[in-house]
């Protein structure tokens, strides 16, 4: 990507609004590629995902969350979000089953990744699955 015209490699933290203002500062559009990082753990059964900076609801969720707020603050028109493609598939389908298990619900907080990205009345979005 680095070495095509108009394009800039940027690195910002998804956790913080203040840090992805910093990266998106001046751009027109955003490409976002993070994702999960990390297994499910017995312990996702009872704690707040919400309260874990390497649960999915935090890094996915919560991430694009601040990511939209940061570009609407800055006058981003576009966010291209990479997204799982267990998101779109049915709740109970095996491919959306076998993720959501290991990764802690993931396509859970994909989809409402997803749907943060429509709710923006500022910011257009397009999603890669």
């Amino acid at each position: 990507l680095a070495k095509l015209p108009n394009v800039t490699l940027l690195q910002g933290d998804v956790l913080s609004e203040e840090s992805l203002r910093a990266a998106v500062k001046g751009c027109a559009c955003v490409v976002g590629t993070w994702g999960v990082t990390r297994w499910s753990r017995v312990s996702d059964l009872w704690t707040d995902p919400h309260l874990l900076p390497d649960h999915p609801a935090s890094v996915v969720l919560r991430g694009t969350q601040n990511l939209v707020r940061a570009c609407e603050a800055e006058g981003v028109r576009r966010i291209v979000k990479v997204s799982s493609f267990s998101s779109a598939c049915a709740a109970w389908s095996v491919w959306a089953l076998i993720p959501a298990l290991l990764f802690s619900l993931a396509p859970m907080w994909e989809r409402g990744a997803e749907q943060a990205l429509r709710r923006s009345t500022k910011v257009g979005y397009t999603v890669v699955r």
